[in-house]
């Protein structure tokens, strides 16, 4: 079974590298998204934003979130699937890394969405489950 087998999700926030944070806190107020936000770079996926990173790496540090980039604040590289990858390969990298979600690219590494580690489990358990 395939990663893209699973439900993957395009409810999910992403920006550009180049977006400034006062922007990307706007839009992830304006969406009521405080969780991880993918950073893109020609629609590929290079690096993860969370609302921890912004505090730590913009407000403690007294900086203008109207002049720091994404890029800037990112945490990179990011670890990433693709959609032909194995689930049970999926499964054993978000349990060794303790990863809830996973961004799934194609095979150009473009960004599709996220699978979480719920449809990875109810897709694995199934797998188990059918006689």
């Amino acid at each position: 079974m395939k990663v893209s087998d699973c439900n993957i999700s395009d409810e999910f926030l992403t920006c550009d590298v180049n977006d400034s944070v006062s922007n990307l806190a706007k839009t992830m107020k304006q969406k009521d998204f405080l969780n991880q936000v993918i950073v893109l770079e020609q629609k590929k996926p290079v690096g993860v934003i969370s609302t921890r990173d912004i505090v730590e790496r913009v407000v403690a540090e007294d900086k203008n979130p109207s002049l720091v980039k994404a890029k800037e604040i990112m945490t990179s590289p990011i670890v990433s699937v693709m959609d032909s990858d194995d689930i049970e390969s999926v499964a054993n990298l978000m349990k060794s890394k303790r990863f809830l979600s996973l961004p799934v690219v194609n095979s150009n590494q473009e960004f599709l969405g996220v699978v979480t580690v719920y449809d990875v489990l109810k897709k694995t358990r199934k797998m188990v489950i059918r006689p």
